[in-house]
């Protein structure tokens, strides 16, 4: 099923790299591109043991630090909790607006088997809580493309992006 996928969102992604245009919201390719996105970042060994943690942590709430012995959350099980999750995901990306990024001649953009990466720089020193989920405020992201393009995912309610042709 990944594979199908990832197939069409090849496509996509060609498109994108050659014309330099992001699918507007509300369209068919814009989906795919918010549910890919979302795949990616449910389909990390990170999430996974992420997915593993978390149940350890409820069951030791729920039974009184004594969850019974072979509770624990499975490797595949884990996987397939977070690969359901990766459609909510993209779902939730959905209002985050989206530019492209150019590198400057000589350098690249790193791409890699798990490419999204986020980040959130309006939630800088808060430690008491996650703030890189789907839903926080101030929430980037990032997706390398190509070596020499970036897709660029950022809360428009706390950021403005200013355009300049300046290369750093």
């Amino acid at each position: 099923a990944l594979a199908e996928f990832e197939g069409v969102s090849s496509k996509l992604f060609r498109s994108i790299r050659d014309r330099h245009i992001i699918p507007g919201g509300g369209t068919a390719e814009r989906d795919v591109l918010m549910q890919f996105i979302g795949v990616q970042l449910a389909r990390t060994t990170a999430a996974q043991a992420n997915a593993i943690d978390a149940s350890r942590l409820m069951a030791g709430v729920a039974f009184k630090g004594l969850p019974p012995e072979g509770y624990d959350l499975s490797p595949g099980d884990a996987m397939r909790l977070t690969l359901s999750n990766g459609p909510m995901m993209g779902k939730t990306i959905r209002d985050l607006s989206a530019t492209l990024i150019l590198s400057c001649s000589g350098t690249s953009f790193a791409t890699s088997d798990n490419p999204v990466f986020r980040y959130n720089s309006y939630c800088e020193g808060i430690t008491s809580s996650g703030v890189i989920g789907t839903v926080c405020r101030g929430l980037q992201i990032f997706l390398p493309v190509s070596p020499g393009l970036l897709l660029y995912l950022f809360d428009a309610a706390v950021y403005k992006l200013v355009r300049t042709n300046q290369h750093f």
